[in-house]
């Protein structure tokens, strides 16, 4: 099992390293700009999708414990999609890290920004997906909260 993990990160770690080398060669442009598409379908040419996978990179932080059992349950899905639209939206946009995401998190742990890791989002976004769940409801429940559905989207900007 843990050599199948570490055979996992390596693959994804040498996808990345070939489609960095391929932004860099072909000094960032797109490989398939002439060719028609529709605008809401992104191109899947290497460099593209090496782009789309660097603006998400703070998405790992996003996690915690069984990501997979969100898609069967909408109620854990919402939450951590409401956190991370939290940290995204309030956070700003990363200047070569993660450090406003990584600051905000301080903040509510009350601990200094250069000691978070990624243990800290781990656990942090494992108890807010936990919150969601049967149990973690009926615990905001006896602490007074009240379960309101949202009725619209998130705000983006």
């Amino acid at each position: 099992m843990r050599s199948e993990r570490r055979d996992s990160y390596h693959r994804s770690f040498v996808a990345m390293r070939n489609a960095l080398r391929s932004i860099i060669f072909n000094e960032g442009a797109c490989t398939r700009a002439d060719e028609p598409r529709e605008p809401e379908n992104p191109c899947d040419c290497a460099i593209c999708v090496a782009k789309a996978a660097l603006e998400n990179e703070g998405d790992w932080r996003f996690l915690g414990w069984n990501p997979d059992r969100r898609f069967s349950m909408p109620r854990e899905l919402a939450i951590v999609e409401a956190w991370k639209h939290y940290f995204k939206w309030s956070g700003g946009k990363a200047t070569g890290g993660s450090a406003p995401m990584d600051k905000m998190l301080a903040e509510i742990l009350g601990v200094d920004a250069d000691s978070i890791d990624a243990r800290d989002w781990y656990v942090a976004t494992t108890v807010v997906q936990w919150l969601a769940t049967n149990v973690g409801q009926c615990v905001l429940d006896d602490a007074g909260y009240v379960r309101r559905p949202s009725t619209e989207g998130h705000r983006s900007e």
